[in-house]
């Protein structure tokens, strides 16, 4: 089981702190990306950080220097906006003496799909036309709503926070990594603590 987190909420991330026994994994959000500061959903699109992103990934690369932390390992979504964020990370904190520490791709980090939310801005998607979804979704118990997709075919927040949390499960099972980090996105990490600590599921 996982279990043991900590939760922390700002422009750069939402981190959680997973145990198991001794090995660490911190799971840290991408930087902004373009299209965050456009406002808009991006679900699989693509984006790339905003040039604010890569000073927010060197800033944490600092903070998390001065607090003493090295990571043996770097996992990260397969998307750019993420995967940026870990090599920008791990340049910084590696605890390897190598020039090129671990980064390793894994698209269980990846962001859902969003369907049609992907590209529109955040003021039309909670505006009249979206209006009786996020209603009928804000009635649903915790468990109904972590089995519930935005739209029909899509995954389902229990769907994305299940596959997030074996990739960080395998991780702790195939390396012999102490302090690992993670870098994904907004979804997957309010999926993971939805699935694994029951906290409310609130997008």
């Amino acid at each position: 089981n996982i279990s043991g987190h900590e939760a922390h909420r700002s422009s750069l991330r939402i981190q959680i702190q997973v145990k198991m026994t001794e090995p660490v994994i911190y799971l840290v959000r991408h930087g902004i990306s373009e299209w965050n500061l456009l406002k808009k959903w991006q679900g699989e699109v693509n984006t790339n950080l905003a040039s604010v992103g890569i000073e927010q990934a060197n800033k944490r690369a600092t903070s998390f220097t001065s607090e003493g932390l090295n990571f043996d390992v770097g996992y990260t979504s397969d998307l750019r906006r993420a995967s940026h964020t870990c090599e920008i990370l791990m340049s910084k904190c590696s605890s390897s003496v190598q020039q090129n520490p671990e980064v390793v791709p894994d698209k269980r980090l990846r962001e859902c799909g969003l369907g049609e939310f992907e590209g529109m801005e955040k003021s039309e998607i909670y505006g009249p036309k979206y209006e009786s979804l996020w209603s009928y979704l804000g009635s649903l118990s915790h468990e109904k709503r972590i089995r519930t997709p935005y739209f029909v075919g899509l995954e389902t927040p229990l769907d994305v926070g299940t596959r997030a949390k074996q990739c960080l499960l395998d991780a702790l099972d195939e390396r012999d990594a102490k302090t690992s980090l993670a870098v994904t996105h907004s979804t997957v990490v309010e999926s993971l603590l939805a699935v694994c600590f029951q906290a409310e599921f609130d997008s």
